[in-house]
């Protein structure tokens, strides 16, 4: 064969090459890119009070506080089933939300033609028609997901008896997202929370705390390290980004006055972040349906607060489940520091995907 034909495979070799690399950076990454779903069936929150604090149930879409006797120190509750996809919110109230089509994405996963405006969520879930994959909405077309949805909501009540003469502050003192499975790179998980204030049993409170114009944002916490394309700025309208309100503050939020016993409506809302630079293809196909959002509220006189959500996979092995975020291996993720498992056995490391000693 002569040097002109081998030169000629060589470069067709090469090409195909690329062309392979190409295809699989833009089937990887990308906030945008399709089929990036996280099944919400399944997950459960589970929420813990203390101190003179309470907790009780609310059907979604609840517009009074319930009576003094469902009030107890524990709530349990599984979100309706529900995919997630990508969207971006300086506030997570209902109207803001937008999101860019699948399209229009780079491999980075940053925004390709910025002349195109994203898509307001709340405007385009309408009736699809035309759709011959038989979408019900734009949003669920844009990413050949039905059923998807931009977010999901976690609502309950809260009773707190402040007999101090000072005022008091409902803090939240814990937020972790567990697995009960292999690890997960991303960082795009956000939470808001909104609350909304009542006298007494019976009160009316908003149907939806979190439209812009019922409750009050208490903040939004993203996992720590999290990061945004452009700094700490989320899509703020069609075609523009601004600062997120009040990202991972440790302020408590809600303060209850000296002497007083007030009841509250809380909203949390849990979506993933188009804009953080996590938020990719690799991170969401292999999710379980297994995970958990275990938040703790304490009132306290001081107003400090847990600032970041805490993301673990766990395992249980010889009857003891293990927690693992990474770095560290442990039995209790409320205290941490003493109990850290400093050796970590081989089954253990196993479960959590760590390399074993010999």
């Amino acid at each position: 064969m002569s040097v002109k034909a081998l030169q000629k495979q060589l470069i067709a070799a090469v090409a195909m090459v690329i062309v392979a690399a190409v295809a699989v950076s833009s089937s990887t990454f990308a906030w945008f890119a399709i089929n990036n779903t996280v099944t919400a069936n399944g997950l459960t929150v589970s929420t813990q009070t203390s101190n003179n604090l309470f907790i009780a149930p609310l059907a979604a879409g609840a517009t009074a506080i319930p009576a003094d006797n469902t009030f107890g120190t524990l709530d349990t509750t599984t979100v309706a089933a529900a995919i997630l996809e990508p969207v971006s919110s300086i506030n997570a109230q209902s109207a803001t939300y937008y999101y860019n089509l699948t399209d229009n994405t780079d491999a980075t996963g940053e925004r390709e033609d910025n002349t195109i405006n994203y898509v307001s969520y709340a405007t385009g879930i309408s009736t699809d028609t035309d759709d011959t994959d038989s979408f019900d909405n734009d949003f669920e077309a844009n990413y050949e997901a039905s059923g998807a949805v931009g977010y999901t909501d976690y609502e309950f009540a809260l009773k707190a008896v402040n007999s101090q003469n000072a005022a008091y502050h409902i803090n939240l003192n814990k937020i972790a997202l567990k697995y009960a499975g292999g690890q997960d790179a991303s960082k795009a998980y956000r939470i808001a929370v909104f609350y909304q204030e009542a006298d007494a049993p019976g009160d009316t409170v908003a149907a939806d705390l979190a439209d812009g114009t019922n409750g009050t944002l208490v903040d939004i916490k993203s996992v720590n390290g999290a990061a945004y394309f452009t700094s700490t700025n989320a899509v703020s309208a069609v075609n523009a980004t601004a600062a997120v309100a009040s990202l991972n503050t440790a302020n408590a939020g809600i303060t209850v006055a000296a002497n007083s016993t007030k009841y509250y409506k809380v909203l949390v809302r849990m979506w993933l972040e188009g804009e953080d630079d996590t938020c990719n293809n690799s991170t969401f196909m292999n999710l379980s349906e297994s995970w958990t959002l275990d938040l703790k509220l304490e009132l306290e006189s001081s107003a400090a607060g847990e600032q970041y959500i805490t993301k673990w996979c766990t395992a249980t092995v010889s009857a003891t489940t293990y927690y693992y975020d990474g770095t560290t291996v442990c039995t209790d993720i409320d205290d941490v520091a003493g109990t850290t498992v400093a050796s970590p056995s081989n089954d253990v490391k196993t479960a959590f995907g760590i390399p074993t000693t010999p």
